[in-house]
């Protein structure tokens, strides 16, 4: 508790260089916070769109019943479906019929058009081009089945959307990162150094230089869990102040700042103030 209580009453002393990490931690973690939730949102979009990513294998009118069950039941068989049904064409048809777009069309047609067909949802490992494209040469190999379709050209465009957006959060989320890290590093070096006068003085009068350096370390991290807890309070706050036009703008759901990234916020800014102070050396100066 001594400890605590030293580095406590080093920030009173310093309150306005302490001020002044604190404004750095908060700008930055706010950045970071932001870009993070939003890509945790669309994160949670993209895997909404993507669970929805399914085969559609059209079956012949000729095909029995024994030899449906058959169908059905080897292609829940193989690796990589997630789940299969059989769906008539009586169905598909009141289903169609229910978008307000074809109802008036369907009302005008005398004979079902549309074929009896199998939908097979796909694992969540297999959704890519790659997987996708397997999948349907299985279900277009097997007896009974006259045409497969899962929209390939699209699906295709859709993974490589995927693909590009996870590389530049990737990448972008690296660079605000380090870039983080060398900001606070810096404030923090800057905050030691401006007291290299205090700290020379107390080595002369016999301090310990690793005690000294427990108390610094001690210190950013508070600074830092501080600048973490102010941070995602405002994240907090602009999200709810916002939360009307999120709605509107975003189809999806929207996931809220909740406990986890909050305290994920404040962890990472004080682990950013531990590693900003821990390498700094503590030692006499001779000028």
């Amino acid at each position: 508790m001594k400890i605590f209580h030293e580095a406590l009453n080093t920030i009173r002393k310093n309150k306005y260089a302490a001020a002044t990490t604190v404004a750095v931690l908060v700008c930055n973690m706010l950045i970071l916070g932001i870009f993070g939730h939003v890509i945790r949102n669309l994160n949670q979009f993209l895997d909404n769109v993507n669970s929805s990513v399914q085969i559609t294998a059209y079956t012949s009118e000729k095909l029995k019943p024994e030899d449906l069950v058959q169908l059905v039941a080897s292609i829940k068989a193989q690796d990589g479906v997630k789940d299969c049904h059989y769906v008539p064409k009586e169905e598909a048809i009141k289903e169609f019929a229910g978008d307000p777009d074809f109802k008036s069309y369907v009302d005008n047609v005398k004979e079902n058009p549309l074929p009896n067909s199998v939908k097979v949802g796909v694992e969540k490992e297999h959704r890519n081009a790659a997987g996708l494209q397997a999948l349907a040469a299985f279900v277009g190999a097997l007896p009974g089945i006259t045409e497969v379709n899962y929209r390939k050209d699209e699906a295709e465009r859709f993974f490589k959307i995927i693909s590009s957006i996870e590389v530049f959060a990737a990448g972008f989320s690296l660079i605000l990162i380090l870039s983080s890290a060398f900001v606070v590093t810096s404030t923090v070096r800057n905050n030691i150094h401006s007291r290299r006068g205090v700290i020379n003085s107390m080595l002369k009068s016999g301090s310990n230089a690793k005690a000294l350096k427990k108390v610094f370390v001690l210190e950013s991290v508070l600074l830092g869990a501080a600048g973490g807890v102010i941070a995602a309070s405002l994240l907090a706050f602009l999200e709810f102040t916002v939360v009307g036009m999120i709605n509107l703008l975003w189809s999806g759901r929207w996931v809220r700042v909740d406990a986890a990234l909050f305290f994920g916020i404040v962890l990472f800014s004080a682990l950013l103030g531990f590693l900003s102070s821990i390498f700094i050396r503590i030692e006499q100066s001779n000028h």
